[in-house]
């Protein structure tokens, strides 16, 4: 069990100022370790980086279905030094979107990106994790 203590950071997205309120919307959470040749500095700025190669001009984003995208990057913790140092999340209004778009050209590159730059430590932290989300 790892308690990771995040602080979030939104990613702008022309037309959006919160997450959409839409019955059914899923999320897809992906993690990460901060890899050891990264500084804590090196690895925001891949985050918004990472994030800028999908957004066009204007500040839209090119992924048809993605409806709100945050990273969150660990804070100090009471429960000791974290596994987890980012995390991205990013919402769609269905299911079926977000299978649409992860058979796209786009995404698959957005993958390979994270692959060779943070995946490196353990491939295994990105799991994709489709979910509800119920705001209490």
């Amino acid at each position: 069990m790892q308690a990771a203590w995040l602080e979030e950071n939104i990613v702008e997205l022309k037309g959006y100022t919160k997450i959409p309120d839409s019955e059914g919307m899923v999320r897809l959470t992906g993690i990460c370790k901060q890899p050891p040749n990264m500084s804590r500095k090196d690895l925001v700025d891949w985050f918004y980086q990472h994030a800028a190669r999908i957004i066009d001009e204007e500040g839209r984003i090119i992924i048809p279905g993605i409806r709100w995208y945050t990273h969150s990057f660990s804070i100090e913790s009471p429960f000791g030094e974290s596994n987890i140092n980012g995390c991205a999340e990013n919402w769609w209004n269905s299911l079926g979107e977000i299978k649409s778009d992860f058979d796209g050209e786009v995404m698959k590159s957005q993958l390979e990106d994270r692959e060779k730059a943070i995946d490196v430590v353990d491939p295994s932290y990105f799991q994709g994790v489709w979910s509800d989300e119920y705001v209490i």
